[in-house]
């Protein structure tokens, strides 16, 4: 055996002092911290080693280490660990004492090839793990991708199926259980957001890049002013490392960046912008020209034990069409003034979420949400009219939860400031309704767990405002009957003050979509009241597989109603107190494995709205409705999606005016829009044509390394209603001869085509 010069001095060194000593050995201690250079933060979990003596150590927590009763003498001392280059130096250890040793390490990330583990595809109802048996409507960033109905990514649209359903192809928000789309509120991480649509191709207004998930909930402590309940979209959370993702189609742009700040901050940035327009053909005034585009900023930093969070979101869109057709027959038509349709929302909003202390969770919101719609509208009777609407909503929400093992407690204080403003001005009149709500509300939620099989849950919001004195109760109960099979009920009452005076009858209130708030104090706005009750059950027959069984009842009160004689796309004239029942049923079915997923919904419902003297089906809602879709991955980078989606029994009122339209897509170059229809004939009288549409998607994806950095870039293609079947928005009545034509919406394929990337 070879001995090395160092170690026989150290022997005999160690020899000669236990000698002296009576045999006692002295050693020293070695001790340090290990600190990444980049960020002067301590390194957890590197290994620190005595090489001669092959002793190791861990650092803890706080990247400090400690090796014990080190004989004196030269010794090699390292550290290693996964993401940092390894580093060695030499120490001379004293007979006693102790040795201080701190190690700065220079990062040195390891890039690996994505591995990919699936254990079933990520669809809506089979993509939240845990929550299976939850009847929440719930849906992640990957089934909104993998959404066989959706040309691209749309959070919105993603909800639909159903007793959820929207407009086909035409706009007009989301209709759940039968209300109309101004009855939805909307929450961005917690901010309202009014309005958060355009019009054309694309409809949602976030970026699906910038988005985790997003849900549909009904629930009384929601700082929202909505009778059908609001949607929850939470973005992304900005990451320890610089991201970004985009997309290009022919409808919009996209492009996300998130990633770290100095002092543990971090932020999301996210923007997009559609180009109507931008293929019409020259000097043709009946296509639509305009731009929309949206902006999210979102700010993290750690504040007194939580984080404090700032967002802020902008959506501004711009649309003009003419105000005339471009012929009648084969006579062609002087073009006339342009109708625009502007509208422009904005959020800003602060979170503070607070650490756990003593079992307690504190949470603080404030906001400001605003919105701003204008229409120039060129009638051939009333003349040119300007319509605008104005609302503005300062809010402050704060709450304190407290959380066990079986039962957890919210309580809270909500209040909001909210002035509306609502005006139609022509050349020679001026009317406008403005008024504010203020409402101060007391809030608690409570849910606890009765064994392994029943939970309960309650909520109530106790306010006063200029509206009066009002409670909101929601309770629910879900009880398993089975280890796979569920069973829920739900009662709640809900409120709102502020409501929107687009007309829904109204072909051009159909496409273009932005809500005309009004209401208030001061005002003939009243405060819309509306019941709801479900029952339900939930089930999973085997593994891989959702089936879901809803029915549902609801009562509207005091609903703002536009005079049933009033056919323009905003209430220009009286408007009168209105009421409505909504009573129906649906079921839902998703089944998944690696390679594929089927995903199925029905509903039927039946849906009056009274005012007036009159009772109608409104033209949003269908008797039934139907949806059957399937996403196949022959190779991990390829998908092929199929979805098909029918509406029957579907009603309508006619118009009355010269209108020119066709379709948003590549081969006529654009979206045809054209004419001022003034007037409608009998609410919901007519019936319309069962909608049929078949789409199918193909999109291809690839992975690339540059330099340490992973990306990947896709492809897709989708082709739309290859079936050929015209989607009827109504009829249009010729004034003069009183014939009536279809007005149809036909797309073609391909509807879209683009690229997306992730680096």
């Amino acid at each position: 055996m070879r001995v090395g010069y160092a170690g026989l001095m150290r022997s005999l060194s160690t020899f000669a002092v236990a000698a002296v000593l009576g045999g006692r050995l002295l050693g020293a201690e070695i001790t340090g911290v290990v600190i990444d250079e980049s960020s002067g933060e301590p390194v957890r979990g590197a290994v620190v080693t005595l090489e001669e003596s092959g002793r190791s150590v861990v650092t803890g927590a706080d990247g400090s280490y400690v090796i014990p009763d080190v004989p004196p003498g030269p010794y090699h001392l390292s550290v290693r660990v996964l993401g940092f280059q390894s580093r060695s130096l030499h120490v001379l250890v004293p007979a006693s004492g102790s040795l201080r040793v701190d190690l700065v390490l220079r990062a040195d990330p390891i890039e690996v090839d994505a591995v990919v583990v699936r254990s079933r595809v990520p669809i809506r109802g089979l993509d939240v793990d845990g929550r299976d048996l939850d009847p929440t409507r719930r849906v992640s960033s990957a089934a909104i991708r993998n959404d066989p109905f959706l040309a691209e990514p749309d959070v919105i649209e993603a909800l639909i199926g159903g007793s959820v359903s929207g407009s086909p192809e035409s706009g007009g928000g989301l209709h759940v259980r039968g209300g109309d789309g101004d009855e939805l509120g909307f929450l961005l991480d917690g901010i309202p957001v009014f309005s958060p649509y355009h019009s054309g191709v694309r409809s949602g207004a976030w970026n699906a890049d910038a988005v985790s998930g997003v849900e549909l909930r009904t629930d009384p402590t929601l700082p929202v002013d909505a009778l059908s309940g609001a949607v929850l979209v939470s973005t992304i959370d900005p990451g320890d490392r610089l991201r970004s993702g985009g997309h290009l189609s022919t409808s919009q742009i996209g492009l996300t960046m998130n990633g770290p700040l100095a002092g543990g901050a971090g932020y999301v940035l996210s923007g997009q912008a559609g180009y109507p327009g931008l293929i019409r053909p020259p000097d043709e005034p009946s296509y639509l020209n305009g731009s929309d585009h949206d902006l999210l900023v979102k700010l993290a930093l750690p504040l007194g034990g939580g984080d404090l969070r700032l967002l802020a979101f902008d959506n501004r869109n711009e649309v003009r069409a003419s105000s005339r057709p471009s012929e009648i027959g084969d006579t062609p038509l002087e073009p006339g003034e342009p109708n625009v349709y502007a509208w422009r929302g904005r959020s800003l909003g602060l979170v503070w979420n607070g650490g756990a202390r003593g079992g307690l969770t504190p949470s603080i919101r404030a906001w400001r949400a605003g919105q701003e719609t204008s229409f120039r509208w060129n009638g051939a009777e009333s003349g040119t009219l300007r319509v605008a609407s104005d609302r503005v909503q300062h809010g402050l929400r704060a709450s304190v939860q407290w959380k066990g093992l079986e039962r957890a407690v919210v309580v809270g204080l909500l209040t909001t400031w909210d002035d509306a403003a609502y005006a139609v001005a022509a050349d020679s009149t001026d009317q406008g309704i403005a008024g504010e709500a203020d409402e101060k509300a007391l809030f608690a939620s409570y849910a606890e767990s009765i064994g392994e099989r029943i939970e309960l849950s309650a909520s109530l919001r106790a306010s006063r405002g200029d509206g009066g004195s009002r409670l909101l109760p929601h309770v629910g109960i879900r009880a398993r009957i089975a280890e796979t099979v569920s069973v829920f009920a739900e009662y709640s009452r809900t409120a709102q003050t502020v409501q929107s005076l687009r007309n829904a009858e109204s072909v051009v209130g159909r496409i273009f979509p932005p809500e005309l708030y009004a209401g208030g104090h001061g005002t003939s706005i009243p405060v819309a009241v509306a019941h709801h009750l479900a029952l339900g059950i939930v089930a999973l027959p085997r593994a891989g597989m959702r089936v879901e069984l809803e029915a549902y009842a609801r009562s509207l009160e005091d609903l703002a109603m536009l005079d049933p004689e009033d056919g323009q796309p905003f209430a220009s004239a009286t408007i009168r107190p209105g009421s409505g029942s909504v009573q129906g049923g649906a079921a839902g079915l998703s089944i998944g494995s690696a390679r594929y997923a089927v995903t199925g919904s029905a509903g039927m419902e039946r849906v009056e709205l009274r005012a007036g003297g009159e009772r109608w089906t409104p033209g949003y809602a269908a008797s039934r409705t139907a949806r059957l879709g399937a996403i196949a991955f022959p190779t991990a980078t390829l998908s092929i999606r199929v979805g098909w989606t029918g509406q029957f029994g579907r009603r309508g009122s006619d118009a009355i005016g010269l209108l020119e339209w066709e379709s948003c897509n590549l081969l006529d170059m654009g979206c045809e829009f054209a004419g001022s229809p003034e007037e409608l004939g009998e609410l919901g009288a007519r019936k319309l044509p069962a909608y049929n549409r078949l789409d199918v998607s193909v999109r291809k994806h690839w992975h690339f390394v540059l330099g340490r950095r992973e990306g990947s870039v896709e492809a897709f293609a989708t082709g739309t209603n290859l079936l050929g079947r015209a989607n009827v928005l109504t009829y249009v009545v010729d004034p003069a001869s009183g014939a009536s034509a279809p007005l149809e919406m036909r797309p073609r394929a391909p509807l879209a085509i683009g690229l997306g990337w992730r680096f």
